[in-house]
């Protein structure tokens, strides 16, 4: 036995004689065990928790899981809420980030072992990973004793961002150690063939994007819905200025009045629980270089499930305003593209297929600027036709000619003439207008009705 393990067995056994009761405390040796030399397994997890365990949030696997640790809540709460005593290697704690398994629990008869990591903010500067084992005896839990593994400051990481859209999940690592955790997400709505020809979703994929420092808004406050929160906007390249785009990663709108739902819904950025966006956010706030890479793919490249429930019925897509030969699109009042609920069938999610050349917008195009102007151009040229090229709205000189008798002299021929091109003339300017008239009505007949309730709500929401 190492000695620091016959310490905390010599402390357990004073404490019992003493008559004090023993409470969590910190073993520090990465190699003592409170229960000594004993053999530790592997818990054998339920069907529901199978590979929903590592790199997951111990809270969510308390709140979506099924029990299989025993006081397993209470300890997540007391490693949290005295964060200084078993997380202070830098100093006083600002908070816990994260505290996560970075392996599954361990059985030892009545023992529990628990491997967990905490990212530890110390401050918004110093970030850092910190690997424990939690240790207690089942019938016992408030006497855990935690031992530490490894300390890793942010600086010494090489993290990587792995999306996964049809499973709704980003998974982070660190190349440089076992460091991984597990998110759940909430992702774009389906286009079922109104912007673009196929099935897609509004997540755009991204083969080899980057998570920018310079653009990671620790406090969006506009739109309203952003709530103040971070905003981590994905770049498609490394050029922070020719590579930007409109796609992040943010909380449920109104977090304070919406909870997070884990299905198709947004009009292309991806929503996150509001504990994990923090995490996100300082990891590239303070993480050790400029960029991070990150990939978004229909299918992640890793396995990691996360157990926060998926909805996939309903699920959003693209309002369909024209018809099935003739798909069409509208915008909401946010002048986004209108998604609305399919509350009759689950979502498609087998019709989304990876394809190497599917980057950004390069094969399916949903940047609204571009499918607006687009939109309109045809609605011009429509309006066009039916206006300014339409027959109807030409005047016809032969109805205007003036009308020769045989006996009339040369001035009288010339005032009457005169006098119908006046006519005519008159004729043509007042069809203008009709014409100008009749396009603008029909520039006007598919603009969106903008009432007192949307203008309000504009100002409101974008300021």
């Amino acid at each position: 036995m190492k000695l620091t393990a016959r310490l905390a067995g010599a402390a357990l056994v004073l404490a019992t004689v003493m008559g004090t009761p023993l409470q969590s405390q910190l073993i520090p040796s990465a190699n003592a065990s409170f229960f000594g030399s004993s053999s530790w397994k592997k818990i054998q997890l339920p069907i529901e928790a199978k590979n929903r365990v590592e790199g997951v949030r111990v809270a969510d696997v308390v709140s979506y899981l099924p029990s299989f640790v025993p006081g397993l809540s209470y300890v997540n709460e007391v490693l949290l809420k005295e964060k200084d005593q078993f997380f202070g290697d830098k100093g006083k704690v600002d908070e816990v980030l994260n505290l996560f398994f970075s392996e599954l629990p361990e059985w030892s008869g009545k023992n529990v072992r628990l491997n967990l990591t905490a990212l530890v903010k110390y401050n918004e500067d110093t970030i850092a990973f910190k690997e424990i084992k939690v240790e207690y005896n089942s019938s016992d839990v408030k006497n855990f004793a935690v031992s530490p593994v490894k300390f890793t400051s942010l600086s010494q990481t090489k993290l990587v961002f792995d999306v996964g859209l049809k499973s709704r999940k980003v998974i982070v690592k660190d190349k440089n150690s076992n460091i991984k955790m597990v998110f759940p997400l909430g992702v774009g709505s389906f286009d079922e063939g109104v912007l673009n020809d196929e099935i897609s979703l509004l997540t755009p994929r991204f083969k080899n994007g980057y998570l920018d420092k310079s653009k990671a808004i620790r406090n969006r406050k506009m739109p309203r819905y952003f709530a103040n929160l971070p905003f981590v906007r994905i770049l498609k390249g490394s050029n922070p200025t020719e590579d930007y785009t409109g796609i992040g990663f943010h909380a449920q709108p109104f977090p304070d009045k919406n909870k997070f739902i884990r299905a198709f819904d947004s009009h292309g950025c991806m929503r996150m629980q509001t504990p994990d966006l923090w995490s996100l956010y300082f990891m590239v706030a303070a993480g050790p270089t400029k960029q991070l890479p990150i990939t978004v793919n229909y299918t992640a490249l890793s396995s990691e499930e996360h157990p926060f429930p998926k909805r996939d019925k309903p699920y959003k897509r693209v309002a369909n305003t024209g018809s099935r030969a003739n798909p069409s699109f509208s915008l909401d009042r946010d002048n986004l593209v209108l998604v609305q609920n399919n509350w009759d069938s689950s979502a498609p999610i087998e019709n989304l297929v990876d394809l190497d050349n599917d980057n950004y917008h390069q094969v399916y195009n949903y940047s609204t600027t571009e499918l607006v102007e687009d939109k309109w151009e045809g609605i011009r040229a429509k309006c066009k036709a039916r206006t300014y090229e339409n027959p109807a709205y030409t005047v016809n000189w032969d109805e205007y000619a003036p009308d020769y008798d045989s006996n009339d002299s040369e001035r009288q021929r010339e005032r009457k003439l005169k006098k119908a091109k006046k006519k005519y003339n008159k004729a043509i300017e007042k069809m203008n207008k009709k014409k100008d008239k009749a396009y603008e009505d029909c520039i006007d007949d598919h603009k969106r009705d903008s009432s007192i309730g949307d203008r309000l709500y504009r100002w409101w929401i974008h300021g």
